[in-house]
Order: C-alpha cells, then sequence, then structure tokens
C-alpha cells in the first residue's frame, strides 16, 4: 500500500502482525525488513523499541514513509533484503512480515539477517501459509517466488536460527471470517486431483468461477482507507486490532491457518 487506499481488512491484519512483534522490541534496536510504507516501523517505535529502521527495496514506499510516519528514533531506507546494507551484530531484533515468499534467494536473505542480529538477538518473520488455501495449489501468486508449509519454514528457519516457534494468524471475526478457506478434506481432495490432470482442470475451472471470482469481488468492494485516515485515526485502530485479530501457538488448526507466524533467535 502506499498512497492508494488498502481494504482495512488487510491493514488490520497487517498490523496485526506487529502487535505481535512488539511484545520483543522494548528498549532494543530494530530493523524492519520490507516495512512498505512504514506505519508498521512507526508502530514498533510506538511500543517501546529504542530505535527502529524500516528498510524497502521500493523507493517510491520509501518516500511514502519517510513523508508520513519519519520522527525522532525512526529512519528508513532503501534495502535489498539479501544484502542488507548494516554491520555485523547491529540490531536486537529483525522484524520481517510477509517477506520471504517474495525472494528467489530466500537463504541469502536470512543468512543476513542472521548476520546483522545481535547474539541472542530475535527474528520474528511471517508468510502465507500455502496450503491455507485450494487457490494456493491452482493459481499461485506471481508475486511469490516461493510459498512456505508450516514444515517446510519451521526446517528452514532451523538451519539458521535456535529455538524457532510457530504461532498462527487467528481469524478475521467481524467481516467474512476467510476468504477462500477450505477444510482439511478438500485439501486432501485437491492434492489427489492434482495427479489426475482432466480432473485436476475442470476442478480449477469450477474453483475459480464459483469461488474465486466471487469472493475476489466482496474483496474489492469493502471499505479502504488511506494512508491519511491511519494516521488520524491511529489509536481506534490499535484498538480494533487486539480485538479482531489473535496470533496464538500453533494447535490444531495447522492446514487450515492462513498465516504462519515464526519467532527464532540467533546463538
Amino acid at each position: 500500500m502506499l498512497d492508494k487506499p488498502e481494504s482495512i481488512r488487510d491493514i488490520y491484519t497487517h498490523l496485526a502482525r506487529y502487535n505481535f512483534a512488539a511484545n520483543f522490541v522494548s528498549n532494543k534496536i530494530v530493523l524492519d525488513v520490507a516495512c512498505g510504507p512504514g506505519y508498521g516501523s512507526y508502530f514498533l517505535l510506538g511500543r517501546g523499541a529504542s530505535q527502529v529502521i524500516g528498510g524497502d527495496i521500493y523507493p517510491p514506499a520509501i518516500e511514502v514513509a519517510k513523508k508520513n510516519f519519519r520522527k525522532s528514533g525512526i529512519d528508513f531506507f532503501l534495502l535489498d533484503a539479501t544484502v542488507i546494507p548494516f554491520a555485523d551484530e547491529s540490531f536486537d531484533i529483525v522484524v520481517s512480515l510477509e517477506t520471504i515468499e517474495h525472494l528467489e534467494q530466500y537463504r541469502q536473505y536470512l543468512t543476513e539477517v542472521q548476520r546483522v542480529l545481535k547474539p541472542g538477538g530475535i527474528f520474528v518473520c511471517s508468510t502465507p501459509n500455502r496450503w491455507h488455501h485450494y487457490a494456493s495449489l491452482i493459481s499461485p501468486s506471481i508475486y511469490h517466488m516461493h510459498e512456505f508449509s508450516i514444515e517446510e519454514l519451521t526446517g528452514l528457519l532451523q538451519e539458521f536460527f535456535v529455538g524457532v516457534e510457530i504461532y498462527e494468524q487467528g481469524w478475521w471475526r467481524n467481516m467474512e471470517k476467510e476468504r477462500l478457506r477450505i477444510s482439511v478434506a478438500e485439501k486432501a481432495v485437491a492434492r489427489f486431483l492434482i495427479h489426475f490432470p482432466p480432473l485436476y482442470k475442470s476442478a480449477k475451472f469450477l474453483y475459480w468461477y464459483l469461488v474465486l471470482w466471487p469472493n475476489e469481488m466482496l474483496f474489492k468492494s469493502s471499505t479502504k482507507m488511506s494512508l491519511t485516515q491511519i494516521k488520524n485515526d491511529w489509536d481506534n485502530i490499535l484498538g480494533k486490532i487486539t480485538e479482531q485479530e489473535k496470533i496464538v501457538p500453533l494447535g490444531l488448526r495447522t492446514l487450515t491457518s492462513r498465516t504462519i507466524v515464526a519467532v527464532a533467535r540467533k546463538c
């Protein structure tokens, strides 16, 4: 999201992840990788971080962040997540939400995160659960280089960090519960159909017209909010985050969790 309005649902779900990350930032120096327009970095500073650096590879995002959310204790820089331009052991916390799925060189990215963290430093990340949506099977996002299952992300993080903890993001309760949510049984059917191209093709066609397209229309018609509105209604937004969104320890909804949230520590 830059200057154009964004869905309130997306804003709340994204800030809910920052709200979770804020549990670790008190009096810490924080790097926010892929900060976008900067409101998440601004949030972390307000929750007690001693200093926040927001970085993003997209120049317009950094321009918007500096214009709207720059203040004492926070700054924004152009940043390539696979070549982080800071010295070794510079940060207590690295927060990087919805980033890893966009990177072809995701191992290099994790190497860089590990490098800039201080010993004992904490890495908080999130990514869509690959098995949450049937849509991920029939029409992967063109913006995602690789989508991860819970097992894949856990194993990957354990190669670079210790004490990996996995959480799941709870449901949005005051709007539609979740676009494209399907049962574990339906996912099992989808996995089965992949091996039978004619059936898979038919299922893909029907799913697009009966589920994906109607939900896309519903999503596009949902209430939207601009950056100016976010700033002006900040306190109200923060109150609603804790009411509507919850991130909890991984439980029985492993396959149906829409977003994986991970916390890992550098040795």
